[in-house]
C-alpha cells in the first residue's frame, strides 16, 4: 500500500497564491482590499498577509497606494 504524499504548509500556501493569481488575471481590473481578500479566501490575518507579502515580493502582485491589491503591470 502506497503511503499518502505529505502535505506541507508550504503547499497549502502555494495553492492559494495560485488560486489569488489567477483571480487577479481573470478579472485585470479588481482591486482588494486586505479584508476582502481575506474573507474572500476565508483566511486568517496572518496567513493572508504572508501570501500577499509573497505575492508582492514575486512581483504577482501591486500594492496601491489606496491600500488595494492589483495585478502587476508587466515588467518591459
Amino acid at each position: 500500500m502506497a503511503s499518502a504524499p505529505c502535505v506541507t504548509l508550504e503547499d497549502s500556501w502555494t495553492d492559494v497564491s495560485l488560486r489569488i493569481v489567477r483571480e487577479f488575471v481573470g478579472a485585470p481590473l479588481l482591486a482588494l482590499t486586505l479584508p476582502q481578500m481575506r474573507r474572500l479566501w476565508a483566511l486568517d490575518e496572518g496567513e493572508c498577509r504572508e501570501i500577499l507579502g509573497r505575492l508582492l515580493v514575486t512581483g504577482s502582485l501591486a500594492l496601491r497606494d489606496d491600500g488595494r491589491y492589483v495585478l502587476a503591470s508587466p515588467r518591459t
